[in-house]
């Protein structure tokens, strides 16, 4: 398979990620921990956001900034859950990489790629936590990305590489703490790299 003709398979299973992402992603009133969540973005100041996140589960900053801001133009569940969507189309394209990444050694690597991502794309539970407006999709946009950057400096070691890698992760962890577990694979991976 040439290499532009899996450019353009990505790319539309990127369109047909998002597409199951957005459809009917407004239908239904939010719930419990979105409208908290909601709540929370609608406070006077931000110092209220954040006061009102502490008293949330596994509540980090960044993901009430965003909904504090898209607030701020509309309350349509839909528009509230876009970067849900987004994240999750993201995580996509992530797990496309790292998967890519990994499987360099192996001759149908970007084929089986290619074929990882396309069930990840339509993965139903995975579509599901794209259309809440909860931290679910970011956790997972920055799971595989700080995988992909851990593997990228692993393979060839830069500091460039040691401060993106610092950058995305303490960004990742202000979405969701578990971004933290990426170094768990990353020990992994550099135990296997020794053994290999």
């Amino acid at each position: 398979m040439k290499k532009s003709s899996k450019i353009i398979f990505m790319i539309l299973i990127l369109l047909l990620g998002i597409t199951l992402r957005l459809y009917n992603i407004g239908n239904y009133s939010l719930w419990n921990d979105e409208a908290g969540q909601l709540l929370a973005g609608l406070a006077p100041k931000l110092s209220d956001t954040i006061e009102i996140m502490r008293t949330h589960a596994m509540a980090m900053p960044l993901d009430y900034l965003i909904t504090r801001v898209i607030s701020q133009y509309s309350l349509s569940e839909g528009i509230l859950r876009l970067p849900s969507a987004i994240w999750g189309t993201l995580s996509i394209l992530f797990f496309f990489l790292f998967t890519k990444e990994l499987l360099i050694p192996f001759k149908d690597g970007k084929k089986i790629s290619l074929i990882a991502a396309f069930i990840f794309s339509i993965s139903p539970i995975h579509i599901y936590y794209s259309q809440e407006m909860r931290f679910y999709a970011a956790l997972g946009a920055f799971f595989w990305l700080v995988n992909l950057l851990i593997l990228n400096y692993l393979r060839s070691p830069s500091i460039r590489k040691w401060l993106t890698l610092t950058f995305i992760s303490i960004i990742g962890i202000y979405f969701h703490p578990y971004v933290m577990i990426s170094f768990l694979n990353g020990f992994i991976l550099l135990i296997f790299s020794k053994q290999l």
